[in-house]
């Protein structure tokens, strides 16, 4: 069952959430390469258990120890007999290397302001566990930006999402990384010609073509950047783009404007 939420059929901006059955055989986000094993400690996979085999839907970051970070539109659900949890230390989806930490969720809490199921603004969302991480080598944690900061240059993205440009999707066993530079907020509104749903609360990377971007099976993946001093920092979310993948740039929720709005949780 894929569950990609459109606005409607003859649209093709999409929230990038979809369903990846974990252990088969697929590829990369577009344009990316394979990361290094337990090269990203802070990229988690959020999981469908059904009680037979766990599927992928979304991505998400550890903020801390008790806290993922995730887009709003990754709040679903697929069955009554299942239930959603998050897969820490997690690098290739066919096998288990025995370092990843699966924790169940309490609480899934989505910004007030978000239209729930919708392409839009304020797609964010903070996950609270069950019980804490055990930080080490292969799960740790991301750095927060600075409040309302807007950022400039070239970012890397992660996820196991699709390769495909095309409507069939193809999706990856192992965490793929991306660089990606960040387009200038009116230059994206033109590329999508100045939709209501891209606002300064977002934030746009990828190729202006689309050759480089991210793609169905990556929301909530975190998007972050690294300073000189070797120091990680997230500073979008994977909340949109255009499906088929390929074709212009991805859309994310801008971390450093919800940092008032994370704190308080």
């Amino acid at each position: 069952m894929n569950k990609i939420i459109i606005l409607s059929i003859c649209l093709t901006l999409t929230a990038f959430s979809v369903v990846v059955h974990c252990k088969p055989t697929q590829n990369k986000v577009i344009g990316g390469d394979e990361s290094g094993e337990h090269e990203f400690p802070y990229q988690v996979s959020l999981q469908w258990n059904d009680g037979f085999k766990p599927f992928h839907f979304c991505g998400g970051s550890i903020i801390n120890e008790r806290t993922v970070l995730t887009a709003g539109h990754c709040d679903v659900s697929y069955d009554r007999s299942g239930y959603r949890e998050v897969v820490a230390g997690e690098h290739d989806f066919t096998y288990n290397k025995g370092v990843e930490q699966v924790r169940q969720i309490t609480k899934f809490i989505v910004h007030e302001d978000y239209a729930v199921g919708e392409v839009g603004p304020n797609d964010i969302a903070i996950i609270l566990l069950s019980k804490p991480f055990e930080f080490n080598e292969y799960v740790n944690a991301i750095n927060l930006p600075i409040p309302d900061e807007v950022p400039v240059g070239n970012a890397i993205l992660t996820g196991w999402g699709s390769i495909s440009t095309n409507w069939n999707p193809e999706y990856p066993d192992v965490l793929r990384k991306v660089s990606l530079p960040i387009i200038e907020h009116d230059t994206c509104k033109k590329i999508y010609g100045n939709p209501d749903e891209l606002e300064t609360s977002n934030v746009c990377a990828g190729e202006i073509d689309g050759s480089k971007s991210g793609c169905s099976g990556d929301s909530g993946g975190p998007l972050v950047q690294k300073n000189a001093k070797n120091i990680v920092t997230q500073i979008g979310i994977v909340s949109w783009g255009q499906i088929p993948c390929g074709q212009k740039p991805t859309v994310f929720v801008r971390v450093s404007h919800f940092i008032s709005w994370i704190n308080k949780l």
